[in-house]
């Protein structure tokens, strides 16, 4: 009788562990090149401006913010805002130009350092158009040598829950004007934060094209030394900004574009120099864990890594910054780092990409980073798996991918993909169109908190930051087993319930593993009080 009291102790234990630690298993065939395209799809999702009747995304066959466009309400020959087209920035219908610069200079920056792996994935193609699409807004954003455009729409618009094509009217169904010219940015309201931003973007994609595209390259180059000497000129930040207030300032971003015009335009370096040199040497003693975090708002670590690993500068900071995020940043019991309760996904991310670029020695780029790379460190890959669902929770992170029996989040937080009726977001129940490829926010404390609630935004709603740094390290784990994919879509109907399919393809899914564990406890408790 103890003998057995002790087996069905151990039995409980041994399957509250499985249960922790391995409920999702790590699938060792995974192909991280199914995950770049899975993330570039999000990308594909969040275009705005769009008239294509052949889009596999149904709100995309209507064009959208048709008429976003100046001060002057000017539109193109076509018919269009100047401002029409670009990315909406989350699950929502904004378009802000500080995260979009963002991402955009991330995915810039990665493709510099993993283009081979890209080129392997058969995605450079795809992952240009993705860039494209980014930088040709922000162009158009930049319509004069000071003059800024912020954002498109206002923080009130997120009050509203609903499809594209009723961004231009009201609940009542009467008509608004979509307004783009909040807060617009010049030389009596400077923001040196967006504006620098702007310029390690604009020099970043510079140099993507240079081989590609020289007139385009040249374009962007001009942006970025008008945007430099904008944001140098004219310094400083406004008193309120209604959304993505930069929390600590804008002298990472002078430090960040002028990296980066130092990169493209080496003849004129002495000119830049002064704005980065011994900007780093806070990083030799590191005291607050947001000194680390890569984000919109804070590119300093960043800029020292890159400062250190393409400029020739042996600051010797980055081992510190990335033997930082491997014993002093925060994680949960799944292993997760955890920097914030609001997308914290993000900012883990974030941290594996500076740590992916750092060890990265198969650029192309000149760099100055031979034998200097973290010896032992690669926590990168472990995170991704941790997102794609080998995790508690059973849950991949992304919506519709991740690992093989994991589960699949389908009612994020997003507009398009809800689809709501009359303005309704619990109507319908589920979202219409699933979105492949979304990274979301996910657990929201340390003890890996998260459930799939379309209501719960901190949880669940994407964001095309996210997904940059999503971008950069899925280009980053590409291997030898990874393989070339297919640049096949979705193709959505109207008619269906996409949740039922989802459902038919993952039957095993239904029966939560908390559940069979609670009937074999229930089961094994009934056997030995039987005896």
């Amino acid at each position: 009788m103890f003998l057995n009291k002790i087996l069905f102790l151990f039995i409980i234990l041994f399957f509250n562990k499985i249960y922790i630690i391995n409920s999702v298993p790590v699938d060792d065939d995974f192909n991280y090149c199914e995950g770049l395209k899975a993330g570039l799809l999000f990308f594909k999702a969040q275009r705005a401006g769009i008239n294509d009747p052949y889009s596999e995304f149904p709100w995309q066959i209507n064009s959208s913010t048709k008429f976003d466009t100046y001060l002057n309400g000017g539109l193109n020959y076509h018919g269009f805002g100047f401002l029409s087209r670009g990315y909406f920035d989350a699950g929502d219908y904004l378009k802000i130009t500080i995260p979009l610069s963002f991402s955009m200079t991330t995915l810039s920056w990665s493709l510099l350092e993993f283009k081979s792996n890209i080129e392997k994935c058969g995605l450079l193609e795809a992952y240009l158009s993705a860039l494209k699409t980014g930088v040709d807004w922000l162009i158009a954003a930049h319509p004069e040598p000071n003059v800024v455009y912020r954002q498109c729409g206002i923080k009130a618009d997120h009050s509203k829950w609903e499809r594209t094509y009723e961004i231009y009217i009201d609940q009542n169904g009467q008509p608004i004007k979509r307004d783009c010219s909040k807060q617009i940015i010049d030389v009596n309201n400077p923001s040196s934060d967006i504006v620098l931003e702007m310029c390690a973007t604009m020099s970043s994609a510079s140099k993507v094209f240079e081989s590609i595209d020289s007139d385009y390259s040249e374009l962007c180059k001009k942006h970025a030394l008008s945007l430099w000497n904008f944001g140098i000129t004219h310094q400083g930040v406004p008193s309120y900004v209604e959304m993505y207030n930069s929390y600590d300032g804008y002298q990472d971003e002078i430090v960040w574009a002028s990296a980066w015009l130092s990169f493209i335009d080496p003849i004129n370096i002495n000119q830049y120099k002064p704005y980065y040199q011994d900007k780093c040497n806070k990083f030799k003693s590191i005291y607050n864990l947001w000194d680390v975090v890569y984000s919109w708002a804070n590119k300093l670590p960043a800029a020292c890594i890159f400062i250190e690993k393409n400029l020739n500068q042996n600051i010797n900071v980055s081992n510190l910054i990335i033997n930082y995020w491997n014993t002093k940043v925060p994680k949960t019991n799944d292993g997760l780092f955890f920097i914030d309760e609001w997308g914290n996904n993000r900012y883990s991310l974030g941290g594996c990409l500076l740590e992916s670029i750092w060890n990265n020695n198969n650029n192309n780029n000149n760099n100055n980073n031979n034998n200097k790379s973290t010896l032992n460190i690669n926590y990168s890959k472990k995170q991704m798996e941790i997102i794609l669902g080998n995790n508690s929770n059973h849950y991949s992170y992304v919506s519709q991918f991740g690992f093989k029996n994991s589960k699949l989040p389908i009612n994020i937080h997003h507009r398009s993909s809800h689809n709501p009726i009359n303005f309704d977001k619990f109507n319908p129940i589920n979202n219409q169109y699933p979105i492949v490829g979304a990274l979301l926010p996910g657990p929201i404390d340390l003890k890996d908190t998260y459930y799939e609630d379309r209501n719960n935004y901190k949880m669940n709603e994407p964001a095309i930051d996210y997904n940059s740094v999503f971008i950069g390290v899925m280009a980053s784990l590409v291997n030898e087993k990874s393989s070339r994919v297919q640049l096949s879509f979705p193709i959505y109907d109207e008619n269906h319930d996409p949740y039922t399919i989802i459902v038919a393809t993952s039957f095993k899914l239904l029966i939560p593993q908390k559940l069979i564990l609670f009937l074999i406890f229930i089961t094994l408790i009934f056997l030995n009080f039987k005896k």
